[in-house]
Formats: structure tokens, C-alpha cells, sequence
């Protein structure tokens, strides 16, 4: 059991949020499924965050120069009938477990992909995992993102019969 918010920032930001990462790293624009066969890969969130949900998606993979994997982020750009940028969906943004300085890995990452935050973009992030995602969820709100919606999840465990009947 869990809370999920639904994250939203819709407006233009007086100032850049995202500091300057102070190491060398590479980003490379990946299809979804290779996110989805990494080892830290969420595979238990929501499936609305799922990268099989991510339709038309993006998807990054930062690494460190040394070639090491220290996160990733896949998200959705949505553009007007005139083809001008008008939202971003982030589905997942994750530093690799265990990761110094991971907090600096999200906010490049999040930089990576909202920009500078001087434009008006409707930013969402939907059903994202307090506790499981609890230092993504802490930068966005150190950001600004506000909480629109929020839910409680559940799982349930189900048992299989046994071949016996019993």
C-alpha cells in the first residue's frame, strides 16, 4: 500500500531550477523497451507509468564517462494542432539505486527534458510513488510541481490453486 500523486507544474519559472551538474555525462535517446530490461527499472509502478503505457514516448539513459548506467527517464511531448509544444508527461525518472550524488543525476535529467522552465508547458507527472520514487518526488516538489490528485494503491496477492485441488 501506497500514495500516488499526480504532479503538475503549468507555468513558466521566474528562474532555472536546475542546477549545473558538476560531472561529464552522456545522454542517449533510447526506445522504451531498452528501460524497461534495466536492472532498477520500476517495473511495479503503476501500470499508467508502464513503458508499454508511454505511447509515442521518449526515453533517456544518462551515463557517467566511465560508461556506468546512473539513470533514466522516459516521457511524452505533446504538441497543438499547429505543431507547437503545449505539455510533457514524465512517466518514470530514476537515479540508479545506491548512487552518490543521485539527486543532481534527476534534476539533469529533469532539466534534460522540461527545459528551463522559462516557457509556459503544461509539465505532468501522473501516478508517481511517494515512497518509492521519494527523491524524484522530492526534487519535483522542490522544483514547484504541485499536487493535483492524490490516490492510495493497493496490491493484492493472488494464490493459485495447487494441481492437487487442495
Amino acid at each position: 500500500m501506497g500514495i500516488l500523486e499526480y504532479l503538475n507544474l503549468n507555468k513558466a519559472l521566474c528562474q532555472n531550477p536546475i542546477p549545473h551538474l558538476k560531472r561529464k555525462v552522456t545522454v542517449k535517446q533510447v526506445l522504451l523497451q531498452q528501460i524497461g530490461k534495466q536492472f532498477f527499472y520500476k517495473a511495479m509502478n503503476p501500470w499508467q507509468t508502464q513503458w508499454q503505457s508511454a505511447k509515442q514516448g521518449e526515453g533517456i539513459i544518462v551515463e557517467g564517462e566511465d560508461g556506468e548506467m546512473l539513470g533514466y527517464a522516459y516521457y511524452q511531448r505533446i504538441f497543438n494542432s499547429k505543431g507547437n509544444h503545449i505539455s510533457t508527461i514524465l512517466f518514470q525518472c530514476e537515479a540508479r539505486p545506491n548512487l552518490k550524488n543521485a539527486e543532481e543525476v534527476i534534476y539533469f535529467m529533469l532539466g534534460h527534458i522540461f527545459g528551463d522552465f522559462k516557457n509556459v508547458l503544461n509539465r505532468i507527472v501522473p501516478n508517481l510513488p511517494v515512497r518509492e520514487s521519494e527523491l524524484t518526488y522530492k526534487v519535483l516538489k522542490q522544483i514547484g510541481f504541485q499536487t493535483a490528485v492524490q490516490q492510495l494503491s493497493m496490491r493484492k496477492e493472488l494464490k493459485l490453486p495447487t494441481l492437487s485441488g487442495k
